[in-house]
């Protein structure tokens, strides 16, 4: 996990806000309450920034605000949000991260999600229950993956590594005065 410090601890807490907020907030919910959302988006970043345990923690912070904030207990969907940020760790954390990289990741991930969510579908609603909306589900699934790889993919790129390199920047830049 590296060293806990003070920024980590607040990068981690920011994530989680963002992606419970997005969880909340920011999705499109069909006709059979199934939903379009990018909360795996700032697991995801959480999981490639801070490691693999964190991606876990930062999971479980934000299903459990969500699980908090509409009335329902954890259940399977908490092991699926705690997922994306575990996973992306394991395959990206102290990694280069490409396009092509992600392509792969994004489909494996998302078919460990759909395959544990449906197990928590299944226990609500039976099995035939289950297999009923999964026509939709697969659909929502493939609408949402390249959206969430371009994403995901954007943000590192131009946001994490952006900044990084500034703060590089800033830690080796010495002024002209101090050099003499």
């Amino acid at each position: 996990m590296g060293k806990l410090n003070v920024q980590r601890i607040t990068l981690a807490a920011m994530l989680a806000s963002l992606a419970g907020v997005t969880k909340i907030i920011f999705q499109a919910t069909t006709l059979a309450d199934y939903r379009f959302s990018l909360y795996e988006i700032p697991l995801i970043i959480t999981g490639i920034i801070l490691g693999p345990l964190m991606g876990l923690v930062v999971g479980f912070t934000a299903d459990w605000v969500y699980a908090m904030t509409f009335g329902y207990g954890l259940n399977l969907m908490t092991v699926t949000t705690m997922m994306w940020g575990f996973l992306a760790g394991v395959f990206f954390y102290k990694r280069k991260v490409t396009l092509l990289k992600m392509i792969i990741f994004m489909p494996i991930a998302s078919l460990i999600a759909f395959s544990i969510n449906s197990v928590q579908l299944a226990l609500w609603s039976g099995w035939l229950g289950m297999l009923g909306n999964i026509p939709i589900r697969v659909a929502i699934l493939l609408l949402s993956l390249p959206v969430q790889v371009y994403l995901v993919h954007m943000i590192y790129h131009r946001v994490v590594l952006q900044s990084e390199l500034e703060l590089v920047s800033r830690e080796t830049y010495i002024p002209a005065k101090e050099k003499n």
